[in-house]
């Protein structure tokens, strides 16, 4: 980890200076659902230890960020070689250009998607449910609660009342399929809150970034076999089975 320590240097902590961001240990309550606690299958998630709390300072261009976010993928693009994440309901890329050092590039391309990360950088262009950004740090951190949950989503699922309609989960991405066709891709992170809905959580925030659509989901209750959202502000039980 001691090239983590280089790569940050001097920018990072003029950046953090800058922004008065302050790293604080964070802990907090336990996870609370509307109906039936979610649970982490306890032999495939250990507990974690406390995790390093980042605060986002914008998102505008230019503007500093610190925060926790998902892995998501490393690709190419016609902009060239990148690695992608989820923070704060956006998509973040980082592109291997030379603008993020080598050693952070190499640590994101080494992730699992879904993979829990502390980052530290400033935002270098910002559009519709997302921004490039330009990586001083990136860390592994704790998974914290809404992390378990997430985890706990991911795979293949087909909804109970009609098999034609299923998805997978893959990191904090959900890939729509109706009866074989592949439909839209959406962008996903659990919460304590989703709109104008808070308290009774965890909450699935989802976002469609071609519609810009968002939606909000309670999370009734999941576990390695089944789940069941409550569409939302309509109240409908939505239950989904895994696919073996």
């Amino acid at each position: 980890m001691t090239w983590l320590l280089n790569v940050i240097g001097a920018a990072s902590v003029s950046a953090l200076a800058v922004a008065g961001l302050s790293l604080a240990a964070r802990g907090g309550p336990d996870l609370m659902v509307a109906a039936t606690p979610v649970q982490a299958d306890a032999s495939e998630v250990p507990e974690p230890a406390p995790a390093t709390q980042f605060e986002t300072t914008g998102t505008s261009p230019g503007a500093a960020i610190a925060e926790n976010v998902v892995f998501q993928e490393c690709g190419e693009t016609a902009l060239g070689a990148y690695c992608a994440m989820h923070g704060q309901g956006r998509k973040l890329f980082a592109y291997q250009d030379g603008s993020t050092a080598d050693e952070v590039m190499e640590f994101l391309n080494a992730q699992e998607p879904g993979a829990p990360l502390a980052i530290v950088g400033h935002v270098t262009k910002s559009f519709d449910g997302g921004a490039n950004v330009v990586m001083d740090l990136a860390l592994p951190r704790a998974a914290g609660p809404h992390d378990r949950v997430l985890h706990q989503l991911q795979g293949h699922w087909y909804a109970a009342e009609d098999a034609n309609a299923q998805f997978s989960i893959l990191g904090a991405e959900r890939q729509n399929v109706f009866q074989g066709a592949v439909s839209d891709m959406e962008y996903l992170s659990v919460e304590d809150s989703c709109g104008d809905f808070a308290g009774k959580g965890p909450y699935l925030n989802v976002y469609e970034p071609d519609t810009k659509e968002k939606q909000c989901f309670a999370i009734d209750s999941i576990d390695l076999h089944q789940m069941t959202l409550i569409f939302l502000p309509r109240g409908n039980f939505l239950q989904y089975r895994r696919m073996e």
